[in-house]
């Protein structure tokens, strides 16, 4: 399966097989994109610790800092675990979307948008911006040397709960969502580049120095 190159970020390989409906719907939307100036990246696994393939997405779309998640189903798939993807990946994108060549006008959600992918791409939902505060699950699925930069803690024995109290009760919601979209797209191994380390650990701060500090960048 061939795609145009995608350009700044480096994210691993999806590990859910690519479905054989899926892989003409994803070329198309992957062309349709590129177009409209995003970088796309189709098939790949965000950097969180989740089990079933729920860290796997078909298409990730990054323009500008907004990332925008996509979950491509075909006239053959069934939309059961489409509400359990988007309740998983919420907190780590800015946007999410249903892609389809089924006819759907409607999800019971209203924050999904939804694409209709027939001769051609035609959006028939926005997706409305994904802003509610970052659920705990969210954060427990990240990796604890990560939660360990964002808190300013050292103690590698810490519980990883604590950890994330520290995080919940000195950074300001908004910030951490910032951070969590950068972790989840990061997959530098290198520690001295870490995106993390722009940011006043939660531990050594109060809130409205973690806000003065995220708005000025």
């Amino acid at each position: 399966m061939v795609f145009p190159p995608t350009r700044s970020l480096n994210l691993h390989n999806s590990s859910k097989v690519l479905g054989k409906y899926e892989k003409e719907l994803i070329k198309k939307l992957v062309y349709y994109f590129n177009e409209k100036g995003y970088e796309t990246y189709p098939h790949v696994r965000l950097n969180i610790a989740w089990s079933n393939g729920l860290s796997d997405v078909d298409i990730l779309l990054y323009k500008e800092g907004i990332i925008v998640a996509i979950e491509v189903k075909s006239k053959k798939d069934k939309l059961d675990a489409l509400y359990n993807q988007f309740f998983r990946i919420s907190d780590y994108v800015d946007y999410f979307y249903l892609a389809t060549n089924k006819k759907i006008n409607v999800l019971n959600s209203k924050e999904i948008g939804i694409i209709n992918i027939g001769k051609k791409i035609k959006i028939i939902k926005d997706a409305e911006k994904l802003i509610k505060p970052p659920k705990k699950s969210s954060l427990f699925a990240l990796k604890k040397i990560c939660l360990m930069k964002m808190s300013g803690i050292k103690d590698d024995k810490k519980l990883k709960s604590r950890i994330i109290d520290i995080i919940i009760n000195n950074m300001d919601e908004r910030l951490i969502k910032s951070i969590i979209k950068e972790i989840a797209l990061c997959t530098n191994s290198n520690h001295f580049d870490c995106p993390i380390l722009k940011y006043i650990p939660a531990f050594e701060s109060s809130q409205k120095i973690q806000l003065d500090n995220f708005f000025m960048k």
